[in-house]
């Protein structure tokens, strides 16, 4: 009777004086039926992992026009056992198939009578059936009861089949192990190395966060969101030995990506010779040759791997007192109030005539403003580094003034006019989300006029000068882009003069940012 005819599964019950040949089949029957109906259901059709060698198929160790098959466990569609014991060997022959053509390793469940005795009336019967893994070289995709191992595109002139170079992108006469399909058994991690990872995930991202929390380190802060999702997925508990590999080299990468960071963006030619530094470096680089193995190599170093990805905590409590700064973390979700606009006080009137040169910091509004940049708009190397360009102008000119500024300092300098169109230029090492000064060194002799400033695409607003001075004619003009608009550490500025009949001069620019903004 099939499976779907019959109500529920029969158990034999023994009782005196039953039992025939047939109740003994019918008691392995419901035994059978029971297990693979569980596998089924339960595991799934697929490769089990971590099981021998996971019937993996191979290059010969001298290539040639074969493969070997590694021993491993398979169940099939029907919840049937394929289990290869030992490594076999198939020979691929041109006479057997119509090249260029696609031929598929495939593994199939097979009962084998054995053991068979011989009754005085001449019958023949088997004691056992024996259940064997068939792999065979076929033209044709799996059929239902048929899994894939493997599969080569043989091309015309094939003489050898060997390993991919990339398992993502075989070639022709490569190995194909793209198609295979794993079961549903889990291999869950130990609770000791889940409890590890977990440790080391926890203690980085506080750290990464706390060294994002510095204004020149921010990209960290985001690292430190990408280790949180990390931490979660470890804690579903659903995290294989192959799966805790591919965690773990990640995690590598976030170090890596942090070491990039800091040695860009801060300006500490002795950062990279502090000894926790150098171990954080020499872990990294021990972790990445552990991790650069085959698997079966990688797989017995996990509990290693993450012993060295641990020990990468302790040394990053001096980069995090060094680098970091608490009250500036942003956790995930958390935005900053930016401010989108920024009023010239009346603060700013002392640097408008400001006749000295420019110091380190400044102090206006209340705010500590250190300089970041200069440009000199007559020097060629500036113009360069600031790729600085006057566009679409009615005219363009050079132009050199000796004049006073109001206290009476006399100041020689040259510089660029121009009627009409725009200039633009690039500021590079800008800290995103706090002001940007951007104070202009001008003629005030025939002001009257207003520029736009164009921030990355995105209008900031306008500056107004309003006034002249034809006896001391020069002034410092302030422009201040409000924090909410500088959101890159470069800053592409357009400046358009928007006043009829009114040329633009520029003699200096100076670039100033607040600290602890």
């Amino acid at each position: 009777m099939s499976e779907e005819q019959q109500i529920g599964f029969k158990r034999v019950h023994f009782f005196k004086m039953f039992l025939t040949e047939e109740d003994w089949n019918d008691r392995h029957l419901f035994h059978i039926q029971k297990e693979e109906l569980h596998v089924r259901q339960v595991h799934g059709k697929g490769i089990v992992q971590y099981y021998a060698d996971e019937l993996m198929v191979r290059q010969r160790p001298r290539a040639e026009l074969a493969v070997d098959v590694l021993p491993g466990y398979l169940t099939d569609e029907l919840g049937q056992d394929v289990i290869l014991r030992e490594r076999l060997t198939l020979t691929f022959t041109r006479e057997e198939f119509y090249l260029p053509c696609t031929i598929y390793v495939l593994a199939r469940f097979k009962l084998t009578p054995v053991n068979h005795i011989r009754f005085k009336d001449g019958r023949r019967e088997h004691k056992y059936v024996e259940e064997q893994a068939e792999i065979v070289l076929l033209a044709r995709p799996p059929e239902e009861n048929e899994s894939e191992l493997a599969r080569v595109r043989l091309s015309t002139d094939v003489y050898k089949v060997t390993d991919a170079r990339d398992p993502y992108d075989p070639k022709d006469n490569e190995i194909d192990l793209r198609f295979r399909l794993a079961s549903l058994v889990p291999m869950r991690l130990s609770q000791e190395l889940k409890e590890m990872l977990l440790k080391g995930l926890r203690a980085r991202r506080y750290h990464f966060q706390r060294i994002g929390g510095n204004k020149l380190l921010r990209p960290a802060a985001t690292l430190g969101h990408n280790i949180a999702i990390l931490e979660m997925l470890v804690d579903t508990d659903q995290l294989t030995p192959r799966g805790a590999l591919a965690l773990l080299d990640t995690l590598n990468a976030i170090d890596l990506s942090l070491s990039t960071v800091v040695g860009r963006d801060i300006d500490d030619p002795w950062s990279k010779e502090r000894p926790d530094w150098q171990g954080f470096t020499k872990n990294c680089d021990i972790i990445r040759s552990l991790l650069s193995g085959s698997d079966p190599y990688r797989l017995g170093n996990l509990e290693q791997i993450a012993s060295f990805m641990n020990k990468s905590n302790d040394l990053f409590s001096g980069m995090t007192s060094l680098y970091g700064n608490d009250s500036l973390v942003y956790y995930d979700g958390q935005e900053p109030m930016l401010a989108k606009t920024y009023p010239i006080s009346d603060d700013w009137e002392r640097v408008k005539v400001w006749s000295a040169d420019f110091p380190e910091i400044l102090y206006v509004d209340g705010l500590e403003w250190h300089l970041i940049d200069t440009l000199d708009m007559t020097n060629e190397a500036d113009e360069k580094k600031f790729n600085f360009k006057i566009q679409k102008a009615l005219d363009a000119w050079k132009t050199r003034q000796k004049l006073l500024y109001p206290d009476g300092t006399m100041v020689d300098d040259t510089g660029v006019a121009h009627e009409g169109g725009y200039s633009e230029y690039e500021i590079r090492g800008v800290v995103p989300d706090t002001h940007l000064a951007i104070i202009r060194m001008m003629d005030y002799a025939r002001a009257d006029y207003e520029l736009e400033f164009i921030v990355n695409d995105q209008f900031a607003g306008v500056s107004q000068c309003i006034g002249h001075d034809r006896r001391c004619r020069w002034r410092n003009w302030p422009m201040v882009i409000p924090a909410w608009f500088v959101n890159d550490d470069v800053l592409r500025i357009k400046q358009i003069m928007t006043t009829a009949e009114r040329d633009v001069n520029m003699f200096r620019y100076w670039f100033y940012q607040p600290l602890g903004y």
